[in-house]
């Protein structure tokens, strides 16, 4: 019986300024990359969106150029396909591997909107690796189902945006957006007919400069989901804490302890 093992992560926010990699946790990276190494070959691999943070051009920095001073998307692309290629190639370069659409992503829609003399050279569709199997979900609404579970990026910020989505779709549901875990399930008629919705974790620094020191209840981990042949699954989602983790298996992953990855080359 052929299992299918799919690494599921979720809300990197690359981004490129001051002559480096940003937006992500670089630390946390080290670890998460030396799991896909370990744990590898994967047969998909899903980044639920907002992978691409985008921030030179978000609507808050309308009137606040300064704080993009010196940015340029040409730079976020690179830096956020560095990441995914490092992903990519740690997890045994899956030929499933999808990124969806988040709402980050999404500002280079509404970017073109507003200049629409740029649409067909600055489109996210046009900088992707040719890997990448992107899925519109903001702009199209368009929902990767594999088996038995779907996946969107999310649309709710507020609280128990799991139930909303549960309610939306009525099947089970996984998806990013908040920055951390919560969960949802929602009874029906007959055996196994319960259907489960759950917010996942992110990967990105805490500390990103438009929250200006303010509380949060975010966290960082990703998770891991294994398709039976009738579609049917089970996954198991890893918490991380101080850019470490122990893994089902036991084996502890500290990206502090690691040497700092030099592979994720722009």
């Amino acid at each position: 019986m052929k299992v299918k093992k799919f690494f599921v992560t979720a809300d990197s926010h690359v981004l490129f300024e001051r002559g480096k990699i940003s937006g992500v946790d670089l630390i946390t990276n080290n670890a998460i990359v030396k799991y896909l190494e370990d744990n590898g070959p994967y047969d998909g691999y899903i980044h639920l969106g907002d992978n691409y943070d985008m921030n030179l051009i978000s609507d808050h920095n309308k009137n606040k150029l300064r704080a993009v001073e010196g940015q340029r998307l040409v730079d976020d692309y690179a830096a956020g396909n560095a990441y995914l290629t490092q992903h990519w190639t740690a997890a045994g370069k899956p030929k499933a591997f999808y990124l969806i659409e988040g709402n980050h992503e999404f500002r280079v829609q509404r970017y073109i909107d507003a200049n629409p003399a740029l649409d067909g050279v600055v489109n996210v569709e046009k900088h992707l690796p040719k890997f990448v199997k992107y899925v519109p979900f903001w702009s199209k609404h368009e929902i990767l189902t594999i088996g038995k579970a779907s996946f969107i990026h999310g649309l709710s910020t507020g609280v128990r945006q799991t139930a909303s989505a549960l309610r939306d779709y009525g099947t089970n549901i996984f998806q990013g957006h908040i920055h951390r875990r919560e969960l949802m399930s929602m009874r029906y008629h007959g055996p196994d007919s319960t259907k489960v919705a759950e917010s996942l974790p992110c990967t990105c620094l805490y500390a990103q400069p438009y929250l200006a020191g303010k509380p949060t209840a975010w966290q960082q981990g990703h998770a891991e989901f294994f398709f039976h042949p009738d579609g049917l699954f089970n996954y198991y989602v890893t918490s991380i804490f101080d850019h470490a983790f122990v893994s089902s298996a036991g084996n502890y992953y500290d990206g502090k302890r690691m040497r700092p990855d030099t592979r994720m080359v722009l």
